[in-house]
């Protein structure tokens, strides 16, 4: 280190110590502290999201496991033969109404009689029947009214609560229901695994 000056026209503007050459891994000595800076932070991140995903992840597994246990096991509990009646539409029913009356009914299996069609009944709940019997486009249930008789026949369908419960009722939806669930399960089994593998090599 020395003292060096500026001058100009014999007068000196200038005087300071001169460090010399600045070395080249001063550079790198006040780089480091910065990209070790960046690595914290984003391994942080990194394991912030991990963390999320993998709590995802478990929600979605125990959720999609819960409710697919609760289908499998009322379905076991509940499940019975099916009840055949006949139904004869009133005439002027279109065959894409008599669809949406069996869907809205429950009617499934249909097989034309000499007077009347035969169906499996899916929903035996009271307000349904009476709702059938009731209905502007029945013309006639044969000897069901408000309730079922004791003599009546099985269908070849199986019922189960399911389909006697408001929205679960509907033709498709505990098909949706199930699909979704074993998709989320997958899924989050995948997410799962691949978060131990992560947490295995880090």
């Amino acid at each position: 280190m020395r003292e060096t000056c500026e001058h100009t026209q014999g007068r000196s503007l200038w005087c300071g110590w001169d460090a010399g050459p600045v070395p080249a891994d001063s550079y790198e000595s006040r780089s480091a502290p910065h990209t070790f800076g960046v690595y914290i932070w984003s391994m942080t991140a990194q394991n912030q999201t991990n963390k999320e995903t993998t709590r995802w992840a478990n929600v979605t597994t125990v959720v999609a496991t819960s409710v697919l246990l609760t289908f499998g096991v009322s379905y076991y509990l509940t499940y019975e033969p099916s009840v055949r009646i006949g139904v004869r539409w009133r005439d002027g029913v279109t065959l894409e109404h008599q669809a949406r009356l069996e869907r809205r009914f429950r009617l499934v299996n249909g097989a034309p009689s000499e007077t009347h069609i035969r169906y499996d009944l899916l929903d035996t709940r009271r307000k349904n029947i009476e709702a059938l019997v009731n209905d502007r486009n029945t013309e006639d249930t044969e000897s069901v009214s408000s309730t079922l008789p004791s003599d009546i026949s099985y269908g070849e369908s199986w019922m189960w609560v399911a389909h006697r419960i408001p929205g679960l009722r509907a033709p498709g939806v505990v098909e949706v229901i199930v699909m979704t669930c074993v998709i989320a399960l997958v899924g989050g089994v995948g997410r799962l695994a691949k978060s131990t593998r992560t947490r295995r090599r880090a």
